[in-house]
């Protein structure tokens, strides 16, 4: 598709970029949706260090994966310190954010 778009004349990016829900259906095809729940579940949010390393062991879950890997990176950089800090300090729910990749 991507060449015929391009002989035909049309600008084609030379990236991409997934959709929140591909997000979530990452989680949801390596069962790390009920993993992650489990990690945060009962965390003292005022913990910084106990965030912290939740937010590691998370990271670390989804890079073990088979994912693409460009992909599975930007989508652990969810879990990384400022990120969890953010939500937590704006009492945002984690399973209620998702992200997109550009790539």
């Amino acid at each position: 598709m991507v060449a015929n778009l391009t002989s035909a004349g049309g600008q084609v990016p030379d990236g991409f970029a997934t959709a929140a829900e591909a997000y979530r259906d990452f989680l949801a095809d390596y069962g790390l949706d009920a993993r992650i729940a489990a990690c945060l579940e009962g965390l003292d949010t005022d913990d910084v260090t106990a965030l912290a390393a939740a937010g590691q062991e998370i990271r670390a879950m989804m890079c073990q994966t088979s994912f693409l890997p460009a992909v599975k990176d930007v989508f652990a950089s969810l879990y990384n310190d400022p990120a969890s800090a953010y939500r937590v300090h704006h009492e945002f729910k984690h399973a209620e954010v998702a992200l997109s990749a550009g790539i």
